[in-house]
This record gives C-alpha cells, structure tokens and sequence, in this order.
C-alpha cells in the first residue's frame, strides 16, 4: 500500500463479497498529515505514509470496520526521514 500512488482508487475497483476481509500487513501509517520519505534500503524507493484516520474512515464508507490492530517496530520500517506520530501497522478489516 505505501508503494501505491492512489490506493484508495485500487480498492474501489475490487468486488468484496458480505463475508470480505483486507489485510493490510507491515505499512506505515500516521496520525498526523500524510507525507513521503524515501526507504533507507539499496533500492531508494519512494514511501507513501498515509493518515491513519483517513483509511479508517474511507474503509468505513465502504462497510469495512477494523477489527484487528498490531504495531511492528518502527526501526523495521526502511523508512528514511521518520516523522512524529508514524507506526508500522497491521489491520485487519472486516465487511459489514
């Protein structure tokens, strides 16, 4: 999901069934304004940390509720630049 322009179009594209789960697993997210940095790995890719709240709600919309939350050490991340009040998460939302 970080590495996605737009993933919120790519998600409006998909059919989910009543019973629908979405993973999204080991992505960065934060409280704050959304912004980019790039990985700190050999392959210097562009990551997009998206605001938390905003997914919650747009998923919200589309009858998911998150049902699951875990966070990873941010260390584990890749990120370059850190800003305050980013995580690395795992969510599970489920279709109601």
């Amino acid at each position: 999901m970080q590495y996605l322009e737009n993933p919120k179009e790519i998600i409006k594209k998909f059919k989910f069934n009543s019973k629908a789960l979405l993973l999204i697993t080991a992505t960065p997210f934060t409280l704050n304004k959304a912004y980019t940095s790039v990985q700190k790995n050999h392959k210097k890719l562009t990551q997009n940390i998206r605001n938390l709240d905003e997914l919650i709600s747009f998923l919200n919309r589309k009858k998911f509720k998150m049902i699951f939350k875990s966070s990873i050490e941010i260390e584990k991340s890749s990120i370059k630049y850190l800003k305050k009040n980013t995580f690395f998460l795992n969510l599970l939302f489920e279709k109601y």
